[in-house]
């Protein structure tokens, strides 16, 4: 573990940039919060999590001729509206409802202004309260209710992209594709202001890319970015990039084969989520952070219960939150699998709708929040 620590800071490098550098001390540790999952047991279900969820709401999406969705593959929900995006190869496109699950619009396929060839990410501008969705060669802007706006085409390649304020914050792809930044290419992490002009770049790309986990989480204008293919969740905050999270757990290895290798992080502001999987031995460990109490809860179970059982909680969770919900989708048919146990959970209102829902609805969309522990 400390060759891993100091791996991580050896790897936490200064901003660099011809206007600005940002700077950081390496030998201050006090700042990493160790989070211990070395006491997670093989089980034969993750029943054990039902006691640590506070609520859980449904979120019935309307199906029609104009919204069917095949895959939901990342959800944005803000004050008044919730944006689908249906990353399937027959039905690659947007869709816009509002807080209660009403449609109100989806997107064109084609590839001209406004249309959608191929989209793999959106995110949410909230400053101006905008839509944005990243294709293969640029970016679409729309209003809330996905009247286009513009298209872009930035200059770097990136696997994912943030709006934090002034700042544009991106995941790096490949360095070679980036060698336009000079002394800066082979970093992983880039900040742009809001015009896309370079600020500064950082975490050097030393490892393969995960496509497992979103890698910036937004949390109180400080974000989070997951590193790649290791232990360690970095922050960014006042210009500067930190190791933040150094996740503990038995068999750690660098690589996926060999040992269990991390996979996804999500958080809510006093909750922090984990899965770290081992794709060897087919087996997955989830686990739970309470950021106030310091206190861990975790197991490890096989894929294959994971596959035939469906827990709200081991579903496909995606990289934004909404208040101190967890987001998360699924058929019906995986929900009626878990009606005994969400049933303590659901309002009246939410009870009926799950038992009306039917094989030939749109997924439901789910919101999970834990409790204190």
């Amino acid at each position: 573990m400390k060759q891993q620590i100091i791996l991580a800071l050896a790897f936490t490098l200064a901003f660099t940039s011809c206007q600005k550098k940002a700077t950081i001390d390496p030998n201050n540790e006090a700042e990493i919060t160790h989070i211990d999952f070395t006491g997670a047991k093989e089980a034969d279900d993750v029943s054990i999590f039902y006691d640590y969820i506070e609520d859980v709401k449904l979120i019935k999406l309307e199906t029609n001729e104009n919204c069917f969705i095949q895959y939901i593959s990342s959800v944005i929900i803000t004050d008044d509206r919730i944006f689908v995006l249906d990353e399937s190869y027959t039905n690659n496109q947007i869709m816009v409802f509002d807080k209660e699950g009403k449609w109100i619009a989806t997107s064109r396929r084609g590839n001209g202004p406004g249309e959608i060839v191929h989209a793999f990410d959106i995110t949410y501008d909230k400053q101006k309260d905008r839509l944005v969705v990243s294709q293969p060669c640029w970016l679409t802007y729309f209003d809330k209710d996905l009247h286009y706006i513009k298209n872009y085409e930035p200059k770097y390649e990136f696997q994912c992209i943030v709006f934090n304020n002034d700042e544009i914050l991106l995941k790096a792809d490949d360095d070679e594709l980036n060698e336009f930044l000079n002394e800066n290419a082979g970093n992983s992490f880039i900040v742009t202001d809001t015009a896309f002009n370079f600020k500064y770049a950082a975490l050097p790309i030393y490892r393969p890319m995960t496509t497992l986990s979103h890698p910036l989480k937004v949390l109180n204008n400080a974000v989070d970015i997951v590193a790649d293919k290791c232990d360690t969740v970095y922050r960014y905050a006042d210009n500067k990039v930190s190791p933040k999270f150094v996740f503990d757990y038995n068999d750690k290895v660098s690589t996926e084969l060999e040992g269990y290798c991390f996979a996804k992080m999500n958080e809510t502001s006093d909750i922090l989520l984990a899965n770290i999987n081992n794709g060897y031995k087919n087996k997955m460990l989830y686990g739970l952070y309470n950021k106030k109490s310091g206190n861990c809860v975790s197991c490890i179970v096989s894929f294959e219960y994971i596959s035939n059982n469906f827990p709200i909680f081991t579903f496909v969770i995606f990289p934004y939150t909404y208040n101190d919900y967890f987001i998360t989708s699924t058929m019906s048919d995986f929900l009626q699998q878990q009606k005994k146990e969400l049933m303590p959970f659901l309002s009246e209102e939410d009870k009926a709708m799950l038992r009306d829902m039917t094989e030939d609805d749109n997924p439901m969309i789910v919101l999970f929040k834990y409790k204190d522990f």
